[in-house]
């Protein structure tokens, strides 16, 4: 049985580790679940957050996560999972940025379109991503960014 760990990593080293996690790939898929957003992009990658992620276009805020659920005057509440998916279409990665002062997350898709999901607590993780194997990043409390590692029991 193994544990999971924290492992600190140089920050110089935060953006080329995340640009290889994402760049070039495309979202496949957006849920809402109890707690939490997933997005989901090709090749196994994801995107796990509870904070208040919104999707900017070239010149506007297009949606955040706060406008999930909200009638806005619409036939039925707004959806904020298939709207994202919407915008976003077949767009891949473009470029991937982080914060200059925290590790917000900011991914750019090739239209244009920018997600940000930004730190949001000095106390709790504000998202984490991975690659479904090996690779798997946490941005914690304060402005740390974690690279999780498997440690042996």
């Amino acid at each position: 049985m193994s544990t999971y760990h924290g492992v600190d990593v140089p920050r110089e080293q935060w953006l080329p580790r995340l640009e290889a996690l994402f760049a070039g790939r495309r979202l496949v898929a957006v849920e809402r679940r109890e707690n939490d957003w997933l997005f989901t992009f090709e090749g196994d990658r994801w995107l796990r957050t509870d904070a208040n992620w919104r999707l900017l276009g070239a010149d506007s805020l297009l949606l955040c996560a706060d406008d999930h659920g909200h009638p806005f005057g619409l036939p039925a509440p707004l959806d904020g999972a298939a709207r994202v998916l919407e915008i976003v279409g077949s767009a891949r990665i473009h470029a991937v940025r982080l914060g200059a002062r925290v590790p917000d997350l900011l991914l750019e898709f090739e239209d244009g379109h920018l997600l940000e999901v930004p730190l949001d607590s000095c106390g709790y993780e504000a998202w984490e991503a991975g690659d479904g194997a090996e690779e798997r990043w946490v941005a914690g409390g304060g402005g740390r960014l974690w690279r999780v590692v498997a440690k042996p029991s």
